[in-house]
This record gives structure tokens, sequence and C-alpha cells, in this order.
């Protein structure tokens, strides 16, 4: 088996087309599923599970201010003079989210969430502070159906050359 060496440190971030900018703090990518136990025998033993749910996120700050980023909050709105909040507004439309670790020459260890949505359920924290301030942004991940690659339907995301898997339209 070859030797893996995965990279570490900062990544790019890139949701649909647009590159976010570089993270203040951390970016923490998270896939935690829920079961429940199914039991039987004459024993009740747990004989086997079912998935219950399944919850994909990545949480990220960035500390690049400007209305172009913060339009990536879903309750802010354009308005010709600048933002407006409107917390009835939000599109859970899922767009592609691509985790590429800084250092890394080629994909092999990419995080691709094939239809992420920014949680309307982050709020907007403003702090008026001497350092560099930054803003949280939560991307929450659903399955997709693919018809055309049958081994991608259901799935929520993909680490590796995601460009490589052919046929994925999300």
């Amino acid at each position: 088996m070859n030797e893996i060496k995965i990279p570490f440190g900062l990544c790019e971030i890139t949701y649909d087309d647009m590159k976010l900018p570089a993270m203040a703090d951390e970016g923490v990518f998270s896939a935690i599923p829920t079961y429940t136990k199914m039991f039987g025998g004459a024993l009740n033993d747990v004989n086997g599970y079912i998935l219950e749910s399944y919850e994909v996120t990545f949480k990220v700050s960035v500390n690049d201010e400007s209305y172009e980023t913060l339009k990536l909050m879903q309750t802010l709105e354009t308005h010709e003079d600048g933002l407006y909040d409107d917390p009835s507004n939000f599109d859970i439309e899922g767009k592609r989210l691509i985790i590429h670790p800084f250092d890394a020459v080629d994909k092999e260890f990419d995080i691709c969430i094939w239809n992420a949505y920014i949680s309307p359920e982050t709020g907007f924290k403003r702090t008026y502070k001497k350092e560099t301030d930054e803003f949280e942004i939560v991307f929450i991940g659903t399955r997709v159906k693919n018809k055309s690659n049958p081994h991608m339907n259901n799935t929520y995301f993909f680490i590796g050359d995601w460009e490589k898997v052919g046929g994925y339209n999300a």
C-alpha cells in the first residue's frame, strides 16, 4: 500500500464559483451519523443498525468583511445603499463546496460536499475590537439523488479527486 500523507493547515474554500477569502481561525468538517439499533433473536441482541439521520457540516471563520462575503449570510439582502436583513428569506438550494488543503498539489485530499447550503440559523455578529474581525459561516450538506452514477446516489460528500468521479451533477 502506498504511504498516505495527509496535508494539514490552511485550506482554500470554493462555494459554487466563489472562492472564499482566507480563513481567520479554523475550519471544521464533520459528518456525524445517528443510528437506531435493531434488536432480535432469542437474547434480543443488537443485530443491525438503521441510519436515522446524517449531519454533514463545514464551519469556517473568515476575516474578510466585504459586501460580497457578507451576502453569504442567508438573511442579508442587497439594497442600493448597502445590505438589509430579511430573516424570512433564505435559500436551501445546495451548491458544490470544495475544501482544498492549501499546500496540496493535486485534489487527492480535497473534501467535496456535493450539495451544501449556508445555514440560515447562523446569526450575524459583529465585534468591534483592535484585532482582525471575523465572522462564522456554517455550511450544511444535504444528500443528493444521482441517477447518472448509482454509486454516488444518496451521498453527501467525497474525499479525493472529486472531478474524476465522472458524470456527477449535484
